[in-house]
């Protein structure tokens, strides 16, 4: 009998929080929210933070949080001018259905036909990659995201470069990001409408959707006053501001969230807006079209600059730069987005984006502690620089100094490597700067740099010929070993 009164007790109770979680209005879901967003950004040490909320396809929040400069203290406002990274991909993919509906180009033309000097190293993919190959990330190329942060190259300059970077597949197996290709339909967007990418994007999105303070290159953000500071992740320790420019159709554009806000609206409400149509319904559903598989188990596909989330009913994207994070959700068939701009290298903005979901969408109010903790912990971890490694042993310094000079790829650019101290060798690639110490078990050496985005171990072997050294081998993450030919 007790325990058939308990049974009924809980149920009684469920369905009283069910009641009260359902009848939760508009409003206290967003105060709900917004307390969460203060917690978050007390645990996580976020210096800066800009979001925008569609819910039933009216805009529900729009605001700024923090001081985009902490030395400064200058408080956030609607204007105030984050870099959204790859967010920019969501923006090259509909420039391309702009041009497509002008007649200027079609998703499966050949890239060669309007880039006759398009190389790759897979010859069957350079002759083959189309448009949409480029925009849904099929052609296999590795990802050589280290290469962004490499030499200074104008666009056709890189453009002579790729086809000496490796692939991590078959052209067309699977999925494999790649900024360089977004890269390269950009080129092929000016190409084809004969304007820069520049021009290109403010005639065909900012201007129409009155996006009147975003930009795509590096001078106009930093002529622009009202401007966030990049920090690492303890929200303290500033990264300087890293041009993009080459790769601007990957994750180049700076945007308020007064601006960010109208792209949002326009995606949420099926390309409608303030009742005009931007673009067609059939242009959005394409765009968001799960067109290649990231995780059949999972159901989560790319389309044309959106991920897809399949069991969520959920497109989204995420941006990175070198110390501001983003990202954009939106489930259309609810009426439903958020936008999140940030100044810190942290993964905030991914919670925050979850929290939303499960707040507005699912009715859930529970919170992930687990979630949380992470960011707190993150936020606390301590930013350090590696200190000079020596070579203490004669011999091992005397193999040492038959490796000083300058070491060159035809794509990523010279490695040089110097006698610093008596037994302090440096290392040095382009703002990766440090020293090395030898591995002898592996009989290899690593090199502890030290970046503005963080430390990094680099290894690589000494190839020889004729007992003189020919190369060296170095083993970074996002592509095969690279072989730099000594001077």
């Amino acid at each position: 009998m007790r325990i058939f009164f308990l049974l009924i007790i809980t149920l009684l109770f469920q369905t009283s929080l069910k009641a009260q979680i359902d009848s939760t209005s508009k409003q206290d879901k967003l105060n709900y929210f917004l307390k969460i967003v203060d917690t978050l950004r007390n645990k996580g040490e976020n210096p800066a933070m800009a979001i925008a909320i569609v819910y039933e396809n009216e805009l529900i929040f729009k605001g700024g949080f923090g001081v985009s400069n902490i030395e400064n203290k200058t408080k956030v406002n609607n204007q105030t001018l984050f870099e959204i990274g790859s967010l920019t991909k969501g923006f090259t993919g509909t420039i391309a259905s702009l041009l497509i509906k002008d007649g200027l180009i079609k998703w499966d033309d050949k890239v060669k036909k309007h880039i006759p000097n398009f190389k790759l190293k897979d010859k069957y993919a350079e002759e083959n990659t189309t448009l949409i190959d480029l925009l849904t990330h099929k052609v296999g190329l590795d990802k050589h995201y280290y290469l962004m942060y490499g030499p200074k190259y104008e666009s056709e300059e890189l453009l002579s470069k790729i086809e000496y970077l490796s692939f991590s597949n078959t052209f067309r197996e699977k999925y494999v990001y790649n900024n360089f290709m977004y890269t390269i339909a950009g080129m092929l967007e000016e190409n084809v409408s004969n304007k820069n990418w520049d021009t290109l994007i403010k005639e065909k999105i900012f201007l129409p959707l009155k996006m009147n303070h975003s930009f795509s290159t590096s001078d106009d953000f930093l002529k622009y006053e009202n401007r966030t500071t990049s920090y690492r992740n303890d929200g303290k320790t500033v990264i300087p501001h890293y041009s993009f420019d080459t790769y601007a159709p990957a994750g180049n554009i700076t945007s308020n969230i007064d601006d960010m806000s109208k792209w949002l609206m326009m995606f949420a409400n099926y390309g409608q807006v303030d009742g005009t149509e931007f673009l067609a319904k059939k242009e959005i559903d394409f765009l968001v079209s799960p067109l290649t598989v990231k995780n059949g188990l999972t159901k989560e596909f790319y389309g044309i600059g959106w991920e897809i989330d399949l069991l969520e009913n959920t497109i989204y994207h995420k941006g990175s730069s070198a110390g501001q994070q983003s990202i954009i959700q939106i489930n259309p068939e609810q009426g439903f987005g958020i936008v999140v701009l940030t100044n810190q290298q942290s993964a905030i903005q991914s919670v925050i984006g979850y929290y939303a979901d499960r707040i507005f969408l699912k009715n859930n109010f529970e919170r992930l502690t687990q979630y949380e903790e992470i960011i707190e912990k993150r936020a606390n971890q301590t930013i350090s620089n590696y200190d000079d490694f020596s070579l203490n042993d004669e011999n091992e310094i005397n193999k040492a100094e038959k490796i000083i000079g300058t070491y060159n790829h035809p794509a990523y650019g010279k490695i040089i490597i110097n006698k610093k101290h008596k037994n302090v060798f440096s290392f040095e690639y382009t703002d990766f700067i440090g020293t090395i110490k030898s591995d002898k078990k592996n009989d290899t050496y690593i090199a502890f740099v030290n970046h503005f985005t963080g430390k990094e171990e680099m290894h690589f072997k000494i190839n020889y010929r004729n007992n003189k050294v020919k190369s060296i081998t170095l083993n970074i993450a996002y592509t095969e070993p690279l072989e730099f030919e000594k001077n």
